[in-house]
Parts: structure tokens; sequence; C-alpha cells
């Protein structure tokens, strides 16, 4: 697949600035992250099994390499592929990468406040559109590949 973030320079630049922000309170973020997507979809809570430090340092590590890879975004499609394949084995389901588009652009806007401007919700909400729909469809060819040799 090859992916097409269709970000302007000043919308990859408002989401690389934005990620610097949010690196220096990774504790408070990865919380807020967690609290609004159990929210949003308590059947997560049950999913993420992880030590909850543990998930807060994953994600910061990979909103970091999104923030970093949006300048090369072909780089990192195969990482977001295995990241996709960890967490169809953990059960997540096409819908829950809505409900993480969701509590990431609502802890995103809790922790920058005024510097969570329109403009920048927009600009992580792309990247979250075609981070997910590498995910997904990931995901989908795991699950068609685990039907097939179920077949056998």
């Amino acid at each position: 697949m090859s992916a097409n973030v269709r970000l302007s320079a000043k919308e990859k630049q408002l989401v690389q600035s934005s990620f610097y922000k949010i690196s220096a309170i990774p504790e408070t973020i990865a919380r807020d992250f967690y609290q609004s997507l159990f929210l949003l979809d308590p059947s997560l809570e049950r999913l993420c099994k992880a030590d909850s430090e543990m998930q807060g340092v994953g994600l910061l590590k990979m909103l970091h390499l999104i923030a970093r890879g949006l300048d090369d975004f072909e780089e990192l499609i195969p990482v977001l592929k295995e990241c996709s394949r960890r967490h169809h084995a953990f059960g997540i389901e096409d819908g829950h990468y809505d409900a993480a588009e969701a509590a990431l652009l609502n802890a995103l806007e809790k922790n920058l406040q005024l510097d969570f401007t329109p403009a920048l919700k927009q600009a992580w909400s792309q990247v979250c559109c075609v981070v997910a729909d590498i995910m997904r469809e990931e995901a989908a060819e795991a699950e068609a590949l685990e039907a097939k040799d179920s077949l056998h």
C-alpha cells in the first residue's frame, strides 16, 4: 500500500511541533488518552492488559515515530503494519481505531489548550485517518490469512 499523507508543509509542522510540546508531558498525555479511550469504548479496557506505564511509553513512542515519519511516511508503513498485527492479536477491531482517534484528539485538546487550534485538530485527524487506514488494511489481511489457515 502506498500511503498518501496529504498534509501541507504547514500542517506537518503543526503536527510535529505539537508532538514536541506533548513529549514534555508523556505521562499526562498517556493518562488522558487512556482515560478518554476507556470512556469512549469501555470494552477496550479489558484488552489493554499491559502495565499502564508501558502502554503510555508505547503510545508516545508511536506518536514520535508518526510525527517524525511525516517527512517520509513510506518508511513508517512497515512499523504501522507490525503494530496492527500486534493489536489484531490482542483483539483490536476496526471500530476501535475511531475511538483511538477521538481519544488522542481529546488528550491533545486538553493538554495543548489554546494551542489546539482547528487547523491543528484537522492536521492530526488527517494523520490519524491515514494511520488507521493502513492498520485496518493490515488487520483485514491478517484476518483473511487466519480464515484461510483455519480451512486447512
